[in-house]
């Protein structure tokens, strides 16, 4: 894929557009990248798999009620940051519907590959690999931004919160 911008090319691989320039990858960034490409089997049998059962539904349940407090409307798009192994995407394909589209964004290629195993059948949902405090979307273009967990591993935490907003829609 090439940008008709600025003339790089990006690759596709495994259903995850990489749109991660290397010089955006560094400090705490590279570190927690680095750890969840190695872990990221681990991680989605603790939060698919384990997680769910100790905690007899509450943690999706949780997760459905921050999903809710978005006041998402069918048809919306919407952008999932630091989306890890897709634990929020069913919640906002739920609220988005087959009209809308989520987008799912994360460092790791690794907990990239496990998204695209939980809703390889679902084609509304787009996987980018992007850095969170340089997100690269137009200012204003979701409805709905979420993030759960994971700032606490940004190198850049208030960029990060600041893409967000810049992302988000008014």
């Amino acid at each position: 894929m090439r940008c008709t911008i600025c003339n790089r090319s990006y690759r596709v691989m495994e259903s995850v557009i990489d749109l991660l320039p290397e010089e955006l990858v560094f400090g705490n960034d590279r570190k927690w990248m680095e750890f969840y490409d190695r872990s990221a089997s681990s991680y989605f049998k603790l939060f698919h798999r384990i997680i769910p059962v100790f905690t007899l539904g509450a943690e999706g349940r949780a997760r459905k009620g921050w999903v809710d407090l978005l006041e998402i409307k069918r048809g919306d798009t919407v952008l999932d940051v630091a989306t890890g192994t897709g634990r929020n995407i069913p919640y906002l394909i739920n609220k988005v519907g087959s009209e809308g589209v989520v987008y799912g964004i994360d460092l790791s290629l690794g907990m990239l590959r496990y998204v695209a195993e939980v809703i390889r059948k679902k084609r509304n949902v787009i996987l980018i690999r992007a850095n969170a405090s340089h997100l690269p979307f137009r200012d204003g273009c979701f409805d709905a931004v979420l993030h759960v967990g994971g700032i606490n591993t940004f190198e850049e935490k208030e960029l990060a919160i600041k893409e967000m907003f810049r992302v988000a829609k008014s």
